[in-house]
């Protein structure tokens, strides 16, 4: 997978640099569709804030900037990894927050996404 997603430990530019590669154009999607949602496949959280950082450059709407995170493993070990996470996605204020895949899930992960989505 591209940028070690995979493993969920992307390395080298942030995320969205990749994106002319498979054809797609952050900011001008921010132009014809509601939202646009960053991929958030990283377990450090640190990451993540970089990847959104590119993110927000292309699309500083954040009403239109989404983010979709995987609550397990490669990316989550732990509901407080999650939570730090959703918190950046708070702190941004960003529109949508989405969570992969409920299918593969544990079910511990739902349990971590009800704890991460918590009120503060």
């Amino acid at each position: 997978a591209e940028k070690g997603f995979a493993t969920g430990q992307p390395e080298g530019e942030a995320a969205p640099a990749l994106g002319w590669q498979m054809g797609i154009d952050a900011a001008a999607l921010a132009g014809v569709c509601d939202t646009v949602a960053a991929t958030g496949y990283a377990v450090d959280p640190s990451r993540l804030d970089l990847d959104l950082d590119a993110y927000q450059a292309l699309v500083p709407d954040t009403s239109q900037l989404g983010l979709v995170l995987r609550p397990m493993p490669p990316d989550c070990r732990s509901a407080d990894n999650l939570a730090q996470k959703v918190a950046l996605a708070r702190d941004r204020g960003l529109g949508r927050l989405d969570f992969y895949h409920y299918g593969f899930c544990r079910l511990q992960a739902l349990d971590w996404i009800q704890q991460a989505l918590a009120p503060t």
